[in-house]
């Protein structure tokens, strides 16, 4: 299974890829974004992950097709639509109240 977590910052993406990591043994999988910052964690535990091409991600999970991963942040449609075609993959939607994603930005950027 492929879950991909799509959401706007600090919406609880991390939260939810770490959830799925440390519960359920899936493998992360980090997207390489331009609207992402460098520095960035699952809450603190992934501080400096690897990060992939969408290409380097399908090429990875296509022949491993009954093991779990989870790939994130999806943030376009391009991406969206290149991984939607794989019948093993789950788009996730996460989203937060503006006041608790401002609070978390604040948290975690000031």
């Amino acid at each position: 299974m492929l879950i991909g977590i799509a959401g706007p910052p600090c919406a609880g993406k991390s939260a939810l890829v770490a959830y799925l990591v440390q519960r359920h043994s899936f493998q992360p999988l980090r997207l390489r974004t331009a609207s992402q910052p460098e520095a960035d964690s699952v809450n603190g535990q992934l501080a400096e992950s690897e990060r992939f091409t969408t290409d380097e991600v399908l090429h990875r999970v296509t022949p491993l097709w009954r093991e779990h991963f989870v790939v994130y942040p999806i943030d376009d449609m391009d991406t969206l639509n290149r991984l939607r075609v794989r019948p093993f993959f789950l788009l996730v939607a996460v989203d937060a109240p503006v006041l608790t994603r401002y609070r978390r930005h604040q948290a975690k950027f000031a």
